[in-house]
């Protein structure tokens, strides 16, 4: 007969008491086909006050799951990652990662380890849908802003996010480092994470139905944020395709790519300004913060979007 399979959850968070709690339960009403795996839920602080202490012991009594508390006192993101897999990597043999402003669906990991399973995959990734804390303009709905990415299960990728993500703990070894600590606010090192994994060999597989729902505060709700969020995005990329490529493949690479965002935003932008409202402008404004973004990381400057938390 063959064990279950060990696998941790691990989630960071950060000063988000209501979305840690919101999640946590999330964990607790998991629910699996056939049998359950042995499962530990791991939570690392990275608020050096260590305040999301109170929402993981207000659980714990009624948690279902082993349940781990950690603080990383450093601040960034990759700080906080790291020690979470440091965590993990003694027994799990498979390791997740979900957000501290998600929820998962009861299926969720189930489903991914299914498909893994199905498809002999090393990373099994799925989508993440929207939840608005509050309405969203009528634009954000139309342009799809938030929208889900929808592809088959067991379609083949070249990274993921760890916003919604299994993977076999093996494969940590012999990598260094894990996830890149010199991107401590920027974002992105999940993304250069996974695609040195890519890189390496590793099978990354799409799960369409491991769904995980994503609070969205209305601070991001905005022609402001999207930008931002895209201009770091290309600046992270940018940064990323030094690291995967020698400079002279890089460099005309990541110029061709801005060039081409930023010419195809340039050029739709007026049609959209008269027929697309205003969905349309920040789509192609949108193209062109990304595209301005790759030239940004192009000579080495980075974009802390992280250093401003957003939600509950």
């Amino acid at each position: 007969m063959t064990a279950p399979p060990r696998v941790a959850v691990c989630a960071i968070t950060y000063k988000r008491p209501i979305g840690l709690r919101r999640l946590l339960e999330g964990l607790n009403a998991l629910t699996f086909r056939a049998a359950e795996p042995v499962l530990r839920c791991i939570v690392v602080d990275n608020d050096p006050e260590g305040s999301a202490r109170a929402t993981v012991e207000a659980i714990r009594a009624e948690f279902r799951w082993g349940l781990e508390f950690a603080v990383e006192p450093r601040r960034g993101i990759p700080f906080a990652r790291n020690a979470a897999l440091r965590t993990a990597m003694p027994d799990a043999e498979w390791i997740a990662f979900i957000d501290d402003d998600e929820q998962p669906r009861p299926d969720w990991l189930d489903e991914l380890l299914r498909v893994a399973a199905e498809y002999e995959a090393d990373v099994v990734t799925g989508p993440v849908e929207p939840r608005f804390e509050s309405a969203a303009p009528d634009w954000v709905v139309q342009g799809a802003f938030f929208a889900r990415a929808v592809r088959p299960s067991g379609r083949r990728l070249d990274r993921s996010a760890t916003n919604n993500v299994v993977f076999r703990a093996e494969i940590l070894k012999g990598m260094r480092p894990w996830f890149d600590e010199r991107m401590v606010l920027t974002g992105g090192s999940d993304i250069r994470f996974f695609r040195l994994m890519h890189r390496r060999g590793h099978r990354i597989v799409w799960a369409d139905d491991a769904i995980v729902y994503e609070w969205v505060p209305s601070s991001r709700t905005t022609a402001k944020w999207i930008y931002q969020r895209a201009f770091r995005c290309g600046t992270t990329t940018s940064l990323t395709e030094h690291v995967l490529r020698p400079a002279v493949q890089s460099v005309p690479l990541i110029l061709a790519l801005a060039a081409y965002k930023l010419l195809k935003g340039a050029v739709f932008l007026v049609p959209a300004t008269c027929f697309r409202g205003r969905a349309g402008v920040v789509k192609y404004i949108r193209l062109m913060c990304y595209g301005a973004g790759m030239l940004n990381g192009l000579v080495g400057r980075t974009y802390e979007e992280y250093r401003t938390t957003h939600g509950t």
